[in-house]
Protein backbone atom coordinates (compact mmCIF):
# COMPACT_ATOMS: atom_id res chain seq x y z
CA UNK A 1 0.00 0.00 0.00
CA UNK A 2 2.59 2.47 0.69
CA UNK A 3 5.43 2.98 -2.09
CA UNK A 4 8.06 5.44 -1.39
CA UNK A 5 9.60 6.49 -4.74
CA UNK A 6 13.24 6.26 -5.38
CA UNK A 7 13.06 2.51 -3.07
CA UNK A 8 12.14 -0.95 -3.61
CA UNK A 9 10.02 -2.95 -1.17
CA UNK A 10 10.90 -6.35 -0.37
CA UNK A 11 9.16 -8.19 2.14
CA UNK A 12 7.71 -11.34 3.99
CA UNK A 13 4.18 -11.32 5.04
CA UNK A 14 3.01 -13.13 7.90
CA UNK A 15 2.36 -17.21 6.75
CA UNK A 16 -1.90 -17.23 6.54
CA UNK A 17 -1.76 -20.16 8.38
CA UNK A 18 -0.46 -19.19 11.85
CA UNK A 19 -4.22 -17.30 12.04
CA UNK A 20 -2.99 -14.35 13.84
CA UNK A 21 -4.38 -11.41 11.46
CA UNK A 22 -1.92 -8.61 10.34
CA UNK A 23 1.85 -9.08 10.48
CA UNK A 24 5.38 -9.82 8.29
CA UNK A 25 8.14 -7.80 8.25
CA UNK A 26 9.68 -5.45 5.54
CA UNK A 27 12.62 -3.57 4.02
CA UNK A 28 12.80 -0.49 1.61
CA UNK A 29 15.50 -0.61 -0.27
CA UNK A 30 16.91 2.62 -2.22
CA UNK A 31 16.86 1.32 -5.87
CA UNK A 32 20.59 2.68 -6.84
CA UNK A 33 21.52 -0.23 -4.53
CA UNK A 34 22.44 -3.82 -6.03
CA UNK A 35 20.94 -6.42 -3.63
CA UNK A 36 19.35 -9.87 -3.10
CA UNK A 37 16.63 -11.37 -0.52
CA UNK A 38 18.49 -13.74 1.86
CA UNK A 39 15.85 -16.69 1.78
CA UNK A 40 18.11 -18.49 3.90
CA UNK A 41 17.87 -16.42 6.44
CA UNK A 42 13.84 -15.69 5.91
CA UNK A 43 11.66 -17.19 9.01
CA UNK A 44 8.23 -17.13 9.77
CA UNK A 45 7.11 -18.15 12.91
CA UNK A 46 4.84 -17.69 15.83
CA UNK A 47 7.29 -16.12 18.07
CA UNK A 48 9.91 -15.03 15.27
CA UNK A 49 9.63 -13.25 11.78
CA UNK A 50 12.11 -11.96 9.53
CA UNK A 51 13.50 -11.25 6.13
CA UNK A 52 17.51 -10.43 5.19
CA UNK A 53 19.05 -8.84 2.47
CA UNK A 54 22.59 -8.54 1.29
CA UNK A 55 23.95 -5.32 -0.58
CA UNK A 56 26.51 -5.76 -2.75
CA UNK A 57 29.18 -3.36 -2.74
CA UNK A 58 32.47 -3.57 -5.57
CA UNK A 59 35.99 -4.38 -3.86
CA UNK A 60 34.10 -3.47 -0.21
CA UNK A 61 32.43 -5.54 2.59
CA UNK A 62 28.87 -6.79 0.89
CA UNK A 63 26.84 -5.33 3.59
CA UNK A 64 24.18 -7.96 5.38
CA UNK A 65 20.86 -6.26 6.79
CA UNK A 66 17.85 -8.47 8.41
CA UNK A 67 14.49 -6.64 10.10
CA UNK A 68 12.86 -9.30 12.44
CA UNK A 69 10.18 -8.96 14.51
CA UNK A 70 9.05 -10.62 17.82
CA UNK A 71 5.41 -10.85 17.82
CA UNK A 72 3.88 -9.28 21.21
CA UNK A 73 3.05 -12.28 23.47
CA UNK A 74 4.45 -15.08 21.63
CA UNK A 75 6.89 -17.64 23.64
CA UNK A 76 10.29 -15.56 24.59
CA UNK A 77 12.16 -19.06 24.96
CA UNK A 78 11.46 -20.47 21.82
CA UNK A 79 12.53 -16.56 20.10
CA UNK A 80 15.46 -17.18 22.13
CA UNK A 81 16.17 -20.90 20.74
CA UNK A 82 15.56 -20.24 16.94
CA UNK A 83 16.86 -16.86 16.65
CA UNK A 84 20.49 -18.43 18.12
CA UNK A 85 19.84 -20.86 15.49
CA UNK A 86 19.81 -18.30 13.20
CA UNK A 87 22.62 -16.33 14.54
CA UNK A 88 24.86 -19.55 14.45
CA UNK A 89 24.12 -19.95 10.52
CA UNK A 90 25.00 -16.23 9.99
CA UNK A 91 28.22 -16.52 11.80
CA UNK A 92 29.26 -17.99 8.03
CA UNK A 93 29.23 -14.23 7.08
CA UNK A 94 31.36 -12.74 9.05
CA UNK A 95 33.12 -11.07 6.72
CA UNK A 96 30.52 -8.59 6.00
CA UNK A 97 29.27 -5.85 7.54
CA UNK A 98 26.05 -7.21 8.77
CA UNK A 99 23.13 -4.96 10.91
CA UNK A 100 20.09 -7.00 12.55
CA UNK A 101 17.55 -4.38 13.19
CA UNK A 102 13.62 -5.17 14.67
CA UNK A 103 11.40 -5.01 16.97
CA UNK A 104 11.76 -7.30 19.63
CA UNK A 105 9.19 -6.81 22.41
CA UNK A 106 12.12 -7.14 25.05
CA UNK A 107 12.82 -4.47 27.08
CA UNK A 108 16.64 -4.15 27.16
CA UNK A 109 16.32 -2.07 30.35
CA UNK A 110 15.28 -5.28 32.44
CA UNK A 111 18.09 -7.57 31.08
CA UNK A 112 19.64 -7.63 34.54
CA UNK A 113 16.19 -8.66 36.55
CA UNK A 114 14.72 -10.63 33.58
CA UNK A 115 16.20 -14.01 32.45
CA UNK A 116 14.46 -14.48 29.43
CA UNK A 117 15.46 -10.63 28.22
CA UNK A 118 19.02 -11.73 29.52
CA UNK A 119 19.50 -14.30 27.70
CA UNK A 120 18.66 -13.11 24.98
CA UNK A 121 21.15 -9.98 25.12
CA UNK A 122 24.10 -12.60 26.41
CA UNK A 123 22.91 -14.49 23.00
CA UNK A 124 23.67 -11.34 20.55
CA UNK A 125 26.83 -10.45 22.57
CA UNK A 126 28.59 -14.39 22.21
CA UNK A 127 27.78 -13.76 18.20
CA UNK A 128 29.81 -10.63 18.61
CA UNK A 129 26.44 -8.83 18.18
CA UNK A 130 26.74 -5.21 20.24
CA UNK A 131 23.38 -2.82 20.20
CA UNK A 132 23.75 0.62 18.89
CA UNK A 133 20.44 1.95 20.47
CA UNK A 134 20.24 2.11 24.36
CA UNK A 135 17.58 4.95 25.17
CA UNK A 136 14.00 3.87 25.74
CA UNK A 137 12.35 3.58 22.55
CA UNK A 138 8.69 3.64 23.85
CA UNK A 139 7.75 6.15 26.51
CA UNK A 140 4.12 6.47 27.73
CA UNK A 141 2.63 8.42 30.71
CA UNK A 142 4.04 5.64 33.08
CA UNK A 143 6.46 3.84 31.39
CA UNK A 144 9.73 3.85 29.19
CA UNK A 145 10.85 0.76 27.55
CA UNK A 146 14.07 0.18 25.18
CA UNK A 147 11.95 -2.58 22.46
CA UNK A 148 13.56 -1.60 19.26
CA UNK A 149 17.50 -1.72 18.64
CA UNK A 150 19.66 -2.02 15.46
CA UNK A 151 22.35 -4.79 16.38
CA UNK A 152 25.81 -4.24 14.33
CA UNK A 153 28.51 -7.62 14.20
CA UNK A 154 31.60 -5.29 15.73
CA UNK A 155 32.25 -2.00 17.37
CA UNK A 156 34.89 -1.11 14.69
CA UNK A 157 32.70 0.90 12.63
CA UNK A 158 32.10 4.27 12.17
CA UNK A 159 28.25 4.77 12.86
CA UNK A 160 25.74 6.73 14.95
CA UNK A 161 22.65 5.66 15.96
CA UNK A 162 19.78 7.74 16.80
CA UNK A 163 16.30 7.64 18.42
CA UNK A 164 14.11 10.15 16.65
CA UNK A 165 10.81 11.29 18.27
CA UNK A 166 7.63 11.00 16.12
CA UNK A 167 4.52 10.17 16.19
CA UNK A 168 4.18 7.77 13.23
CA UNK A 169 3.56 4.90 15.84
CA UNK A 170 3.63 4.18 19.58
CA UNK A 171 7.17 3.10 19.22
CA UNK A 172 9.60 5.67 17.93
CA UNK A 173 11.64 5.04 14.98
CA UNK A 174 15.27 4.56 15.36
CA UNK A 175 17.88 4.87 13.11
CA UNK A 176 21.46 4.18 12.33
CA UNK A 177 24.62 6.42 10.52
CA UNK A 178 27.18 3.97 8.97
CA UNK A 179 29.72 5.38 6.88
CA UNK A 180 30.05 2.86 4.34
CA UNK A 181 30.54 4.41 1.09
CA UNK A 182 27.76 2.74 -0.56
CA UNK A 183 27.93 1.68 -4.53
CA UNK A 184 25.25 3.53 -6.25
CA UNK A 185 23.69 3.11 -9.87
CA UNK A 186 22.88 6.23 -10.19
CA UNK A 187 23.41 9.50 -8.86
CA UNK A 188 20.89 11.79 -6.50
CA UNK A 189 19.31 13.91 -9.36
CA UNK A 190 16.16 14.23 -11.34
CA UNK A 191 15.06 16.48 -14.61
CA UNK A 192 12.09 18.37 -14.94
CA UNK A 193 10.87 21.53 -16.43
CA UNK A 194 9.85 24.78 -14.38
CA UNK A 195 6.60 26.59 -15.95
CA UNK A 196 6.49 29.74 -13.97
CA UNK A 197 4.85 32.68 -14.75
CA UNK A 198 8.05 34.77 -16.14
CA UNK A 199 8.75 31.35 -18.65
CA UNK A 200 4.81 31.30 -19.71
CA UNK A 201 4.81 35.10 -20.30
CA UNK A 202 7.79 34.77 -22.65
CA UNK A 203 6.94 31.74 -24.21
CA UNK A 204 2.96 33.23 -24.98
CA UNK A 205 5.23 36.44 -26.34
CA UNK A 206 6.97 33.86 -28.70
CA UNK A 207 3.33 32.86 -30.05
CA UNK A 208 2.38 36.26 -30.77
CA UNK A 209 5.42 37.63 -32.83
CA UNK A 210 5.68 34.19 -34.74
CA UNK A 211 4.79 34.96 -38.05
CA UNK A 212 2.20 31.86 -38.49
CA UNK A 213 0.89 33.60 -42.22
CA UNK A 214 3.75 31.78 -43.96
CA UNK A 215 2.58 28.51 -42.08
CA UNK A 216 -0.93 29.53 -44.02
CA UNK A 217 0.34 29.76 -47.00
CA UNK A 218 2.16 26.17 -46.63
CA UNK A 219 -0.70 24.91 -46.12
CA UNK A 220 -2.79 26.70 -48.55
CA UNK A 221 0.05 25.87 -51.34
CA UNK A 222 0.74 22.02 -50.71
CA UNK A 223 -3.09 20.90 -49.51
CA UNK A 224 -0.93 18.67 -47.08
CA UNK A 225 -2.24 18.64 -43.44
CA UNK A 226 0.28 16.22 -42.22
CA UNK A 227 3.00 18.37 -43.57
CA UNK A 228 1.73 21.57 -42.48
CA UNK A 229 1.24 20.14 -38.82
CA UNK A 230 4.59 18.82 -38.71
CA UNK A 231 6.09 22.75 -39.33
CA UNK A 232 3.64 23.95 -36.84
CA UNK A 233 4.82 21.19 -34.41
CA UNK A 234 8.15 22.11 -35.59
CA UNK A 235 7.72 25.65 -34.37
CA UNK A 236 5.56 25.05 -31.04
CA UNK A 237 8.41 23.01 -29.44
CA UNK A 238 11.08 25.51 -30.68
CA UNK A 239 10.04 27.98 -28.44
CA UNK A 240 8.66 25.09 -25.44
CA UNK A 241 12.22 24.02 -25.61
CA UNK A 242 13.78 27.31 -25.55
CA UNK A 243 11.56 28.93 -22.42
CA UNK A 244 10.84 25.51 -20.45
CA UNK A 245 14.07 23.77 -21.27
CA UNK A 246 14.80 20.56 -18.81
CA UNK A 247 16.17 21.24 -15.72
CA UNK A 248 18.16 19.13 -13.27
CA UNK A 249 17.59 19.07 -9.49
CA UNK A 250 19.35 17.92 -6.88
CA UNK A 251 16.81 15.53 -4.52
CA UNK A 252 17.02 17.02 -0.91
CA UNK A 253 16.86 14.08 1.66
CA UNK A 254 14.84 16.42 3.95
CA UNK A 255 12.34 17.75 1.41
CA UNK A 256 11.45 14.51 0.03
CA UNK A 257 10.51 11.85 -1.26
CA UNK A 258 7.20 13.95 -0.80
CA UNK A 259 3.70 14.13 -2.83
CA UNK A 260 3.23 16.98 -4.99
CA UNK A 261 0.08 18.52 -2.78
CA UNK A 262 2.69 18.42 0.03
CA UNK A 263 4.61 22.33 0.07
CA UNK A 264 7.51 23.67 1.82
CA UNK A 265 5.23 25.58 4.31
CA UNK A 266 3.59 22.14 5.02
CA UNK A 267 6.66 20.58 5.06
CA UNK A 268 7.99 23.10 7.70
CA UNK A 269 4.84 22.53 10.00
CA UNK A 270 5.36 18.55 9.85
CA UNK A 271 9.06 19.05 10.99
CA UNK A 272 8.16 21.80 13.80
CA UNK A 273 4.85 18.94 15.20
CA UNK A 274 7.92 16.81 15.70
CA UNK A 275 9.69 19.14 17.57
CA UNK A 276 6.42 19.35 19.95
CA UNK A 277 6.50 16.05 19.99
CA UNK A 278 9.76 15.47 21.13
CA UNK A 279 9.37 18.44 23.93
CA UNK A 280 6.35 16.07 25.48
CA UNK A 281 7.39 12.94 25.37
CA UNK A 282 11.23 14.27 27.21
CA UNK A 283 9.61 16.74 29.26
CA UNK A 284 6.47 15.65 30.36
CA UNK A 285 2.83 15.94 29.85
CA UNK A 286 0.71 19.19 30.96
CA UNK A 287 0.80 21.99 28.94
CA UNK A 288 3.51 20.23 26.39
CA UNK A 289 0.81 17.96 25.80
CA UNK A 290 -2.29 20.44 24.99
CA UNK A 291 0.27 22.27 22.93
CA UNK A 292 1.18 19.22 20.72
CA UNK A 293 -2.05 17.91 20.14
CA UNK A 294 -3.41 20.84 19.54
CA UNK A 295 -0.94 21.99 16.97
CA UNK A 296 -0.96 18.03 15.36
CA UNK A 297 -4.74 18.56 15.09
CA UNK A 298 -5.00 22.16 13.05
CA UNK A 299 -1.80 20.18 10.66
CA UNK A 300 -3.64 17.76 10.02
CA UNK A 301 -6.80 19.19 8.48
CA UNK A 302 -4.66 21.49 6.71
CA UNK A 303 -3.01 18.40 5.28
CA UNK A 304 -6.48 16.93 4.72
CA UNK A 305 -7.29 20.30 2.27
CA UNK A 306 -4.71 20.30 0.66
CA UNK A 307 -5.02 16.36 -0.51
CA UNK A 308 -8.58 17.50 -1.47
CA UNK A 309 -7.24 20.32 -3.37
CA UNK A 310 -5.10 18.50 -5.21
CA UNK A 311 -7.22 15.45 -6.08
CA UNK A 312 -9.97 17.92 -7.18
Amino acid sequence: MYNIPGYVFVSSPRNPCLKKGAGGVGLYVNSSLEFKTRIDFCRSLPHIECIFIEIYQLYKKNILIGCVYRPPGSDVNMFNTDFLLLLNVIDRENSKIILIAGDYNLDLLKYETQTPIGDFLNNMMSQNFFPTIKHPTRITETSSTLLDNIFINGLKYDLQPVVLYNDISDHFPVAIHLKSLLQKSNDNTYQKRVFDDISIAKFNTFLNTVDWSSLLEFTLSTCDASAAYDLFIDIYCTGFETYFPLRTFTLSNRMSPRHAWITKGLMRSCIKKSKLYKKYRKEGAGKNKDKYIAYRNKLKLLLQIAKKKQLF
